[in-house]
């Protein structure tokens, strides 16, 4: 293919369509506490799973009642997910670091024959002066088939969380 052939139309309004997901999406974005406080119920409910006190169809029902995509933008394109990140404003260097970070959650998932997307959170964050600032929590995401045992389960996921060679902090909360 030329790059003459590459309709630039369609590029741009790929590029408006992500743009007007962005705003939107920084537009519901919910406080820092809220999400922390979304996070530590998670972790409560996959702390249960781990220690099997739940099932996995449980932990699920849990997570789903508390997850709202709200504020966020999602995307099972990788060059979406770049794009995404470039339109923030975020710079080459830190494009690649978090691409290269989600993408090992990605590829470990997919080599278990998983689908799996990507997630962008916004965050609203307050100045001590009262200015809001936003943002960002980049993750991957992924479903286990019901049908596979939870003992199987709780290891797969034990090796997708840790699969980045640096793991962030949100990551290694999920592996106590």
């Amino acid at each position: 293919m030329k790059f003459e052939d590459v309709n630039q139309e369609e590029i741009k309004n790929k590029i408006e369509n992500l743009q007007s997901r962005v705003e939107e999406a920084t537009e519901l974005a919910p406080s820092r506490n809220e999400f922390e406080e979304t996070m530590e119920k998670q972790n409560a409910l996959e702390k249960k799973f781990k220690k099997k006190q739940i099932s996995y169809e449980e932990l699920q029902r849990g997570l789903c009642e508390l997850e709202d995509s709200t504020g966020s933008v999602e995307t099972k394109e990788l060059t979406e997910l770049m794009d995404i990140l470039r339109i923030i404003g975020l710079d080459e260097k830190e494009v690649k670091e978090i691409v290269a970070h989600e993408n090992d959650h990605c590829a470990k998932a997919l080599s278990f024959g998983l689908e799996t997307f990507y997630r962008i959170q916004f965050l609203k964050i307050k100045r001590e002066n009262g200015e809001t600032d936003l943002a960002i929590l980049p993750s991957a995401h992924f479903h286990l088939p019901e049908d596979m045992p939870d003992d199987e389960k709780i290891k797969i996921l034990g090796e997708i969380v840790s699969a980045p060679e640096e793991l962030s902090i949100y990551d290694e909360k999920q592996l106590q």
